[in-house]
């Protein structure tokens, strides 16, 4: 026999049908009933209706959690911010920031550069579990973005600020990437937007590429390296594969406001990818800045001042 000593005490029957509490020394039965989305059960000696996974609330009414930012924003949260997320495969959360007040709200943010503050020269295992201040520079974290980006249908926004402090965009109407076993391989969809130039879709189906992980498909060089940063690099251009010796001592060397080539000796001159948003901030004008390819930006894409990359559902 269960006994109510005190007022706030209650009983839940094996089946969850029934609710008996204590009342100005009286016994009151009510019926009780379980959310389609939650489990009668006892936990810590409590008898009671609980919660399933990914939902909260007191086990009779249940609601979801929101597995990002979109969510958020459709149950009537408005501001930019610092938010608790639940997507597939993390039940405690993970915190993100999103864009609720500009370019239509609910984007859930992964990448922002703003200054030189935050090293994004870093290994693997940073790449993975994320680094930086949420609020302002960070990278999420590929095992989020992968839990985040397989979990629905995301398109990506890029937005890029320019050394002439002119904004642009870059829209990729599905963005999503594999699992750590495939390396974090990138999957883009068509390109729209006003940068001028495709500066990513090179890098579709790509491995990614961290200092201690050469993922590049090339075997003479480490592009996380020679670029000082992390991405999505793959094979892409030798000078002399294309011409002589003698024309690329003159070609390499006249072109060092191309921010995407890297010197290779005096003769030869090479990059692996046409954007890099995890460069050096302010680095060198010859392969290690954050760069994204475009006659439409300032200094053809190179010293920009501002980037950020954020999904939202399709």
């Amino acid at each position: 026999m269960n006994i109510l000593n005190q007022v706030g005490d209650f009983y839940i029957n094996s089946g969850c049908t029934r609710r008996s509490t204590c009342q100005n020394n009286q016994l009151i039965e009510a019926s009780y009933q379980c959310s389609v989305h939650a489990t009668c059960a006892t936990r810590s000696g409590v008898r009671k209706c609980y919660c399933n996974t990914n939902y909260q609330g007191d086990g009779v009414t249940c609601t979801s959690l929101p597995k990002d930012c979109y969510e958020l924003y459709d149950s009537g949260t408005l501001s930019d911010g610092v938010y608790t997320i639940y997507p597939d495969g993390w039940p405690r959360g993970i915190q993100v920031y999103c864009e609720m007040e500009s370019n239509g709200g609910g984007w859930t943010v992964f990448q922002r550069r703003s200054s030189a503050s935050e090293d994004f020269y870093r290994d693997w295992r940073d790449y993975k579990d994320g680094f930086g201040d949420k609020n302002h520079d960070h990278w999420l974290g590929n095992k989020y973005i992968y839990s985040l980006t397989n979990q629905k249908t995301y398109q990506l926004r890029i937005d890029l600020r320019d050394s002439g402090s002119s904004s642009k965009y870059a829209v990729y109407s599905t963005f999503r990437i594999n699992n750590q076993a495939d390396k974090y391989r990138l999957s883009v969809g068509s390109h729209s937007g006003n940068t001028g130039y495709d500066s990513l879709s090179g890098s579709n189906n790509k491995p990614f590429s961290t200092k201690d992980r050469d993922n590049d498909g090339w075997s003479s060089y480490d592009c996380a390296e020679r670029h000082r940063g992390a991405w999505w690099f793959y094979y892409s251009y030798y000078c002399t594969y294309y011409y002589s010796a003698s024309q690329c001592r003159s070609y390499c060397p006249s072109h060092s406001y191309y921010c995407i080539l890297f010197p290779d000796g005096s003769d030869n001159c090479a990059y692996c990818a046409l954007s890099h948003l995890n460069g050096d901030y302010d680095g060198s004008t010859r392969g290690t800045h954050m760069f994204w390819y475009s006659y439409s930006l300032n200094s053809y894409g190179c010293n920009l001042q501002y980037t950020d990359m954020k999904i939202r559902p399709v």
